[in-house]
């Protein structure tokens, strides 16, 4: 994988997935989701946005200085966002 390839390879992946619009189903999702993105993913923050608009109660966290992979980039800036998010929705008793 060349890095420098990755906006190309990412615009030429998107345009092949053709015209769907899958939002209106977003808020049938009833489970608790985390939204946990890179600060310099090739998405953009706008369509993060939305995906947060229309799953009710999610949670968005934007991982500063990685892309698509948060939790391969970040481990630990993305395992603090899980087990904060985890805690929130399963304290401990």
């Amino acid at each position: 994988m060349n890095p420098q390839n990755l906006a190309i390879t990412g615009s030429a992946v998107r345009a092949s997935l053709g015209e769907w619009d899958l939002h209106p189903y977003l808020q049938n999702i009833g489970c608790p989701v985390l939204l946990a993105y890179g600060g310099a993913s090739v998405f953009p923050e706008e369509a993060i946005g939305r995906m947060h608009e229309g799953i009710r109660g999610s949670v968005l966290v934007r991982i500063e200085g990685t892309s698509h992979f948060p939790s391969i980039e970040s481990p630990k800036a993305f395992g603090a966002a899980a087990r904060a998010f985890l805690a929130s929705r399963y304290p401990a008793r």
